[in-house]
């Protein structure tokens, strides 16, 4: 189902509105719309407002354990920069982020989800970096990518002016993990 193109009209849609409302003004109906398909259609696909923001998690991080089990194999370490850098260069996604953190205060649900999307995340930056999950440094790091996109965010709304949202606008990704004593892991090199 991952390369149905209605389902994919309309997780890109969410993801739109999530980014420019949050969660709060997110509905069903105003997917929908913007998806330019049916609440049927969108209903058939995702039958709860839970189960479009479950799509939008996974389209996140879209590497997850297989039914079996089996882990993931480990993304390329330039998914994981360009993860790190949206962090704190993108508002439409640290919008998503902070709006999911509120609304999962409420929800429990929702809390589930972003509790294990966040935990799948910063196991994988850890990776990269050779630490485990869980280390002190990686957390801290991430914590600190984390508060620059906030503060990103609260600049873009305070002075009006918008940001491109390029990656690496902005923050030196290399000089905050020097801070942290992180340092990339080495890839293995790849079998011909």
């Amino acid at each position: 189902m991952a390369d149905d193109p209605v389902r994919e009209k309309i997780l890109k849609a969410a993801l739109d509105l999530m980014q420019a409302y949050g969660v709060k003004k997110f509905t069903q109906p105003q997917v929908a719309r913007a998806a330019g398909v049916r609440q049927s259609h969108l209903t058939y696909y995702f039958p709860k407002k839970i189960d479009l923001i479950k799509g939008l998690l996974q389209g996140h991080l879209p590497h997850h354990a297989d039914a079996g089990g089996t882990p993931p194999a480990p993304p390329a370490p330039e998914a994981i920069r360009k993860g790190l850098a949206v962090l704190t260069s993108n508002p439409g996604r640290m919008r998503f982020f902070l709006s999911l953190i509120l609304e999962a205060q409420l929800e429990p649900e929702l809390k589930v989800l972003v509790d294990e999307h966040m935990a799948r995340f910063d196991a994988r930056v850890a990776a990269y970096y050779g630490r485990p999950a869980g280390d002190p440094d990686v957390t801290m790091f991430l914590s600190a990518l984390r508060g620059l996109g906030m503060r990103r965010l609260v600049g873009e709304q305070t002075d009006g002016q918008q940001t491109g949202g390029e990656p690496d606008d902005g923050v030196d990704i290399a000089l905050l993990e020097a801070r942290f004593g992180l340092v990339p892991a080495a890839r293995p090199a790849a079998a011909s």
